[in-house]
């Protein structure tokens, strides 16, 4: 068997961007179609509830095209970003005339942002190395105001292992999206929601 070569993260990004606007045009001629048929008073029932169809189903797949290129944006912000999930950061002021307070974070997540910017999901440190209780994940964006760095101090056995399970599932989750383009993360989500 032949093994396809896959896209690189930017070129996928493109390929579905431009087959979105092939589903967005499809879910309006859809939508056309289902006007210009409810206007005449009579027809026929069978034709009216498959074009009711055809519009859930183009409805559906544009939902679905839209989640896949979220997840393909969140692939894309976790290969440009310098830090991983799992990762220790100290992140200090730099802001002239501001002390730096120093703090410690475990990097959760790396989320895109328009104009291929991306922003860190972390959770703060206790200076003993857990996760802080009374603190909730929060957002951290690089900016010139902020210095972020790599902190290579040891963690407490239940933080190592949460830091892992993110290195874990960034893993999983490039795989799924860039390589094998796995729809099932989508079911698997909708069943939860059910």
């Amino acid at each position: 068997m032949i093994k396809r070569l896959e896209l690189r993260p930017s070129e996928q990004r493109r390929v579905l961007a431009r087959y979105l606007r092939t589903l967005t045009a499809n879910c309006n001629r859809a939508y056309r179609e289902l006007l210009e048929v409810s206007r005449v008073r009579r027809g026929c029932p069978f034709e009216r509830h498959l074009r009711y169809k055809r519009l859930d189903d183009a409805n559906e797949l544009l939902k679905l095209g839209k989640k896949c290129l979220d997840e393909i944006n969140r692939c894309y912000a976790l290969r440009l970003a310098p830090f991983s999930p799992g990762d220790q950061l100290v992140v200090k002021t730099t802001i002239p005339g501001l002390p730096p307070d120093p703090r410690r974070y475990l990097l959760l997540n790396v989320e895109w942002r328009r104009r291929d910017e991306y922003i860190y999901e972390a959770h703060e440190l206790t200076k003993t190395g857990t996760l802080h209780k009374g603190r909730y994940p929060g957002a951290l964006c690089p900016s010139s105001r902020i210095s972020i760095e790599k902190c290579d101090q040891t963690l407490p056995e239940e933080t190592r292992l949460r830091a892992d399970s993110a290195r874990r599932a960034a893993a999983e989750l490039l795989e799924a999206v860039l390589n094998r383009g796995d729809l099932a993360i989508f079911s698997h989500a909708k069943a939860h929601i059910l």
